[in-house]
């Protein structure tokens, strides 16, 4: 076996959040200049508080290899739902984390991104 699995509090949705930073001079973008950071902690509390703490998991992860020009890259497993999180998107995205049964659509409705 290649890892051996350990029991975790978290059953169903995982959401990914890039977190990565770039440095300005690169003049590319980054999700950690975009807020990334900052929409990790403001769901992870918003989760926390919503009493969902073991049904979604919130996470932070460097880069998922789409660099919007604003906005943040969020990935939602076991959804394999992948899309851009603005200031417009995040309560949409909330709602979808709170209620499970929720449409993934409501909160992500971009397509998946491209390699």
């Amino acid at each position: 076996m290649a890892f051996r699995p350990v029991p975790t509090p978290f059953t169903h949705r995982q959401l990914q959040i890039c977190t990565n930073q770039r440095a300005p001079e690169t003049g590319k973008p980054s999700c950690g200049r975009h807020g990334g950071v900052e929409l990790r902690e403001r769901l992870k509390r918003a989760v926390k508080e919503g009493g969902k703490r073991g049904a979604v998991q919130v996470i932070g992860t460097s880069c998922l290899g789409v660099c919007p020009a604003e906005g943040v890259m969020v990935g939602l497993l076991p959804d394999h739902a992948w899309g851009v999180v603005g200031p417009d998107e995040e309560a949409a995205l909330l709602a979808v984390l709170l209620n499970p049964e929720a449409p993934v659509g409501a909160g992500l409705s971009l397509p998946p991104p491209e390699p």
